[in-house]
């Protein structure tokens, strides 16, 4: 038996996932928000995100910050640490829902950002920030209280 990965498709979802570090990354270290959702496909992505303040405005002004962190092109690195190690330090979970953690293996996979973010993490990622492009910003719903959707594709 054979397995062909189609690289094109791969490719772009592995933009797609670092542009969601990225975005995780500005929304959290800006507003301390926490993710409650997402989902990452070839056209169009979203993020969900615990946040009590709310604008168009707000989340352009993050956007920004999300493209001005990525024109810096910066190096993204895989490591590993203890899951011990790892669950003392709460900044590499940015998920608001807990319940996997149990699950985490003994050895936890961190992709750093280099001097941007850190996350545990475990999908496929590009080598450096330059690879994504620029993200646009679509459309923004409110899902509840502080539950808020954003919708992103890569340029």
């Amino acid at each position: 038996m054979q397995c062909r990965i189609d690289w094109e498709r791969r490719y772009q979802l592995m933009r797609s996932h670092s542009a969601a570090h990225v975005l995780a990354g500005v929304f959290c270290n800006e507003t301390k928000a926490t993710i409650t959702g997402g989902n990452l496909d070839l056209e169009k992505c979203r993020f969900d995100f615990s946040l009590e303040e709310f604008s168009r405005e707000l989340i352009e002004e993050l956007f920004k910050k999300a493209n001005e962190t990525i024109e810096k092109d910066l190096p993204i690195h895989v490591t590993f640490k203890p899951k011990k190690e790892a669950l003392e330090d709460k900044s590499l979970f940015k998920l608001e829902a807990k319940e996997y953690i149990e699950h985490l293996p003994e050895e936890v996979r961190i992709v750093d950002i280099e001097n941007f973010d850190k996350q545990a993490d475990g999908g496929t990622h590009i080598k450096s920030l330059k690879e994504i492009g620029k993200l646009t910003l679509g459309k923004i719903s409110n899902k509840g209280k502080n539950n808020r959707r954003v919708y992103f594709s890569l340029g």
